[in-house]
């Protein structure tokens, strides 16, 4: 069954629960500017075990499904195991607030703390939201050849004039995204 992707959902829920991540992928770009698309959340969770067993529950719903490796299909998986992130490279699974992909590893980059180094970060109401730099998702999609065409449109944020958009309340729900002050610095950046 499709659900509509709801990335606000998804931040509530992860910070009502108190999950450690980062953010990664298309929404990681797009929040620094890119002009991809996505309608996924890709996260990569702080591996400690404690913060594993917290999106294990976040997670667990009636409705939850998961995609197994190499299947084309989700199927229901109610109460996810904490040690389930562990074995696989990407889980896959299916909430109410649509798809999110859980990478213990970012390809081309590493864990959690060589990601965490060059990572940026957001205020969004009461939430920070941590970022993975735009290098290194560029890094992760080329090395995980996965969206060639997406890497290719995210590397003139890396080039040029860079877009910063400050998440407020106002701005986030017409569209977060979209930049309200423009530099040409990186180190003007406010969230380095």
């Amino acid at each position: 069954m499709a659900r509509e992707f709801q990335l606000i959902g998804y931040l509530r829920l992860l910070a009502e629960y108190d999950v450690a991540y980062l953010l990664v992928g298309g929404i990681g770009a797009r929040i620094q500017g890119s002009a991809t698309t996505t309608q996924d959340i890709d996260i990569m969770p702080e591996p400690s075990v404690e913060n594993l067993e917290r999106l294990a529950r976040a997670l667990s719903d009636e409705t939850t499904e998961k995609k197994e490796a190499g299947a084309t299909e989700y199927q229901l998986h109610a109460l996810i195991d904490p040690m389930e992130f562990r074995t696989a490279d990407i889980s896959s699974f299916r909430t109410r607030f649509g798809v999110m992909d859980v990478l213990m590893e970012l390809p081309g980059v590493g864990p959690f703390d060589a990601v965490r180094r060059n990572a940026r970060r957001y205020q969004w109401e009461t939430i920070t939201i941590t970022v993975a730099s735009i290098d290194d998702i560029i890094t992760s999609k080329e090395t995980a050849d996965r969206a060639k065409t997406a890497a290719r449109s995210m590397r003139s944020t890396r080039r040029g004039t860079i877009f910063v958009s400050t998440p407020t309340r106002t701005n986030y729900r017409r569209a977060p995204w979209i930049p309200s002050r423009r530099t040409t610095n990186s180190d003007e950046l406010p969230w380095r």
